[in-house]
């Protein structure tokens, strides 16, 4: 659903990337045209990685993850924290970080812009 200078959208409706690597990733930033910060949701199922091991330091981002349903298990500097649905977990950029899925269907927002900078989508996205 859509008007001047707004849309609304359910995440499962977002159509998926298509590629291998990227499989149960949802465009979000793409599907709302968003230009100001980075965003995009993964659904996978337990046992499946979310987001795979990196760090932000190369390009400053923080990043905000959002599980919006099932829970994720993630990885940071090699702790390991659990987040429900619901849970919200802020990670700097020079946090080596992971999630993997740890329930079926788990769908986690991820929200990411550089401190400090004017934010450039990545060429993958």
């Amino acid at each position: 659903m859509s008007s001047s200078g707004w849309k609304l959208a359910d995440v499962h409706d977002i159509p998926p990337m298509a590629d291998s690597f990227s499989k149960g990733w949802h465009s979000v930033r793409w599907f709302f045209d968003i230009k100001g910060f980075g965003v995009n949701a993964v659904t996978r199922n337990k046992g499946d990685w979310l987001t795979k091991d990196h760090d932000e330091v190369k390009t400053g981002q923080q990043e905000l993850f959002v599980i919006l349903e099932g829970a994720a298990r993630f990885t940071l500097d090699g702790k390991k924290v659990v987040v429900p649905a619901g849970g919200m977990l802020a990670v700097e950029p020079q946090v080596v970080r992971r999630a993997d899925s740890l329930k079926t269907p788990t769908t986690m927002l991820i929200i990411g812009s550089p401190k400090n900078k004017l934010y450039k989508p990545a060429s993958w996205s």
